[in-house]
This record gives C-alpha cells, sequence and structure tokens, in this order.
C-alpha cells in the first residue's frame, strides 16, 4: 500500500501525493496509517492526492485509521483502474473539513463514495462536506455519502459515463442535510435516487437530469425503508432525456419517474408537512410518471408540472415530452409483481397540485 502521509509520526503541513503509470496491489491513502494530519481548527487544504494512468485496489482520499484536519483533494484520471472502490474519505479515519472528489477517463470495478468507509466527512451540519464530480467513469454505484459513515451535505455532478446506480446520500449511511444530484449526461443501467440506500437525509433532496439515458427508474428520494428523506423531495427531467427503454412493459418499478422513493418516506407523522415536486420540461419516459413513491407515503404535498410554461424556469432546457403511461398525483401502492391492489393504502397525507401544460409542443 501507499500512504501519503506518515504510519504512527502526526503531519502538520500540507501533503501534496501524485502517482503516474504505476501499478498498485494495495491500497493508496492521502493520509497516513495511524498518524493525523493538519492542526486543529484548519480550513486550508490539508492534502491532496492525484492518480493518473494508474491502477490500485482501494483509494482513500484521507487516511486509514487517522483524521485530517482540513480539507482534501482526490483526483483519478487518464485511464485509471482501480479494481475495488474509491473513497473520497478515509477508512477508519474521520475528515474534519470538506472531501473533493473528481474522476475522469477512469474505470472504477466496484462503488464510489464522497465520504469515506466507516469515517464521516464534515465540520458541522450546515456546511458542504463531499463534492463528487464524474465524468467518463464505469463503475456500479456512485454515492454523494459514505459507506456506514455520516456527512453533512452532498453535492453529486455526473457529465458522463456508464454506471449502474446513482445516490445522493450514502450506503446505510446519514446526510444530516441536504443532497444534490446532477446528472448531465451518461447512462445508468438501474435507477438514480436522490436520497440514500438505507440511509436518512436529515434536509432536502435535489435531482437534476439532463440529456442523461436511464434504464430503471428516477427517485427524488431514497432507496429502502430506512432511506427517509424528513424534508422536502425534488426532481427535475430535462432536455433528451430517456428514462426506461421502450421495449419495456408499462410498470412503475422502470421506466418511471417519482417525486419520493423506492419504498421510501419522504417527511414523518410529526411534522406532515413535507413536499415532494416533479417537474418535467423535456424527455422520454417510458412508464409512469408520480409526485410520490413507491410503496411508501409522502407525509405531506405532491407537486406535479409537467411543460415548459408550466415549470416556469428559463434556466431549463426545453425537449419534446414523451410519456408513455400515465401521470399521478399520488404514489404507487402496488409492490413488483403483485395483482393484488390495496385501495385504502394513502400515499399522500395533505394534498396534491398538478400542472400541465403542452403550450410550445407539438
Amino acid at each position: 500500500s501507499v500512504y501519503g502521509g506518515g504510519n504512527q509520526g502526526a503531519v502538520l503541513g500540507l501533503i501534496e501525493s501524485i502517482i503516474e503509470s504505476s501499478k498498485i496491489t494495495g491500497n493508496v491513502y492521502g493520509g497516513g496509517n495511524q498518524a493525523p494530519i493538519g492542526q486543529s481548527g484548519n480550513t486550508n487544504i490539508a492534502l491532496s492526492l492525484t492518480l493518473s494512468n494508474t491502477q490500485a485496489n482501494n483509494v482513500f482520499g484521507g487516511g486509514n485509521a487517522a483524521s485530517i484536519n482540513g480539507n482534501t483533494i482526490l483526483n483519478i484520471n487518464y485511464q485509471s483502474i482501480i479494481t475495488n472502490s474509491v473513497y473520497g474519505g478515509g477508512n477508519l479515519g474521520e475528515i474534519i473539513g470538506k472531501s473533493t472528489t473528481t474522476i475522469s477517463d477512469s474505470t472504477i470495478t466496484e462503488n464510489v463514495y464522497g465520504a469515506g468507509n466507516k469515517a464521516s466527512v464534515g465540520i458541522s451540519e450546515t456546511t458542504d462536506a463531499t463534492e463528487l464530480n464524474i465524468d467518463n467513469v464505469t463503475a456500479k454505484n456512485i454515492y454523494g455519502g459514505g459507506n456506514q459513515a455520516s456527512v453533512p451535505k452532498t453535492t453529486v455532478l455526473i457529465k458522463t459515463g456508464n454506471i449502474q446506480n446513482i445516490y445522493g446520500g450514502g450506503n446505510q449511511a446519514s446526510v444530516n442535510n441536504n443532497t444534490k444530484v446532477e446528472i448531465f449526461g451518461g447512462n445508468i443501467s438501474n435507477n438514480i435516487y436522490g436520497g440514500g440506500n438505507e440511509g436518512t437525509v436529515i434536509g432536502n433532496t435535489d435531482v437534476n437530469i439532463k440529456n442523461a439515458t436511464i434504464l430503471g427508474s428516477a427517485y427524488a428520494g431514497g432507496n429502502g425503508a430506512t432511506a427517509v428523506v424528513y424534508g422536502n423531495a425534488n426532481i427535475i427531467v430535462q432536455g433528451n432525456t430517456i428514462i426506461g427503454t421502450e421495449g419495456d412493459n408499462v410498470i412503475a418499478q422502470r421506466g418511471s419517474v417519482f417525486g419520493g422513493g423506492n419504498a421510501a418516506a419522504t417527511g414523518d407523522t410529526g411534522t406532515n408537512n413535507s413536499t415532494s415536486t416533479v417537474n418535467i420540461v423535456g424527455g422520454t419516459i417510458y412508464s409512469n410518471v408520480y409526485g410520490g413513491a413507491n410503496t411508501s407515503v409522502v407525509y405531506g404535498y405532491t407537486n406535479v408540472k409537467i411543460g415548459f410554461d408550466a415549470v416556469g424556469d428559463n434556466t431549463l432546457e426545453q425537449g419534446n415530452i414523451y410519456v408513455r403511461g400515465t401521470v399521478f398525483g399520488g404514489g404507487e401502492a402496488n409492490a413488483a409483481g403483485s395483482e393484488e391492489y390495496d385501495y385504502s393504502f394513502i400515499s399522500v397525507t395533505k394534498g396534491i397540485d398538478m400542472l400541465i401544460d403542452g403550450n410550445g409542443y407539438t
């Protein structure tokens, strides 16, 4: 393995590590093994790690069992091959700062996490903790957060690539404020989630999809019963986005857009005042559009707007709109494959607002 920092000796200054045209059979850490980096209260860059045209096992922007005081930068580019996963944070050591990870023109065999593996990233709940930038990357799952490690806020930007699933949140890990996912191209073979995989989002989720192809479905919320979004969930579909495939049957779980999550609630019974918003100004959707969730509840309201004039945001890219299935203000009550419907199921607790305006479309 390779460590940018020390084994058991602390480093107080800036660490800059560049690895080019190399094959590393072990892991690469931007930080140390059991040695911290940076001084307490540091708000500047503590370390940067760059891999170019390099093969490695796991890559960590942070340390192993070593904390980092300050911000971190991780760059992976130029046909690098990571045979396991990439973490913007550390393995078991926290980053008390922001981690920025940029991956381009590379292959990640497993997953990409904006934060750490069982190691938190961030300073406070109101500050940005992780920034993840992806361009021409092949990977299984992309998480804005960490693996079993909480973060305050996450940002994910996908320009292009081949990815199975995208999550704004973490894997079995909470986001204590907001998530933001922007997808401006690429091919996603399964689903997109604004929230986490079995991990909560305490704040809001925002998903913006433009000119991307998603073979599964797009969810503003999270995946799984524990992936509750306690604030508001928002999703925008614009440009020439394609969701689903023409040969699929019209089913909720493939080729649909949801304002909520997949078996994951938006809001809670105590507050009962969340809003799930779906705005569509362009795109081909081969199944249905739902203001609510798939087999879960929006505790509050849903707001569905379809059409450029209906949405009223001139910054968005207008495109042709085609929905092969049905537009629902609420959610889907029927589980995948089940032929029995629960007509007493309440998918939205307060109200539904829907506006469809075909002006400017043929």
